[in-house]
């Protein structure tokens, strides 16, 4: 369904003991190829170059537009992939609750995915929050630090709006073709 498990894979290395004590930051990982099917755009919430992913946004294709998931760990013990969850979002400015379903990849992250558009207010909320406390409907919550999230968030959604138009970048030391 997702290329994210497989593509977060690639892009990020093997843990290494020598990173195992640096503490999860947002990064905005950005594959841009010629054809918008098989870029990646996703904004990674996780420990650098580790397999230690906590949260991340992904931007899919549909027909001629774009939209984005959110995946992130949360208590999902005992429910099955695949099942309906409400999962809520409490902060300073805002409280909403948004649907999606639980996500149980093989190595990484369990918790829900959750679908969004691309203008959801949403964004908007995690631009200006410090931080975000969210969990499943009725189970323990978590809180998600939002620092470090904002210029990474804003070039991902205007990337993904416009990921039909985006071109890949040169290869260092090659001089670029007029198209």
């Amino acid at each position: 369904m997702l290329r994210a498990p497989l593509i977060l894979a690639a892009a990020l290395t093997l843990a290494s003991p020598a990173f195992a004590e640096e503490p999860p930051v947002w990064s905005y990982a950005r594959y841009v190829s010629e054809s918008p099917i098989t870029s990646y755009l996703g904004v990674i919430y996780g420990v650098p170059q580790t397999d230690d992913v906590r949260a991340y946004v992904e931007c899919l294709i549909e027909g001629q537009g774009a939209s984005v998931v959110f995946a992130l760990a949360a208590d999902v013990e005992g429910l099955e992939d695949g099942t309906e969850v409400v999962v809520e979002f409490t902060g300073p400015g805002f409280r909403t609750g948004h649907g999606g379903t639980v996500v149980r990849f093989e190595e990484g992250l369990w918790g829900a995915m959750l679908p969004f558009a691309l203008d959801a207010e949403f964004w908007h909320w995690l631009r200006f929050e410090p931080e975000v406390t969210y969990g499943v409907e009725g189970r323990a919550t978590l809180t998600l630090p939002i620092s470090g999230l904002a210029a990474h968030l804003q070039a991902f959604l205007a990337d993904c709006d416009n990921i039909r138009n985006l071109r890949p970048e040169p290869e260092p030391g090659t001089l670029p073709t007029k198209g």
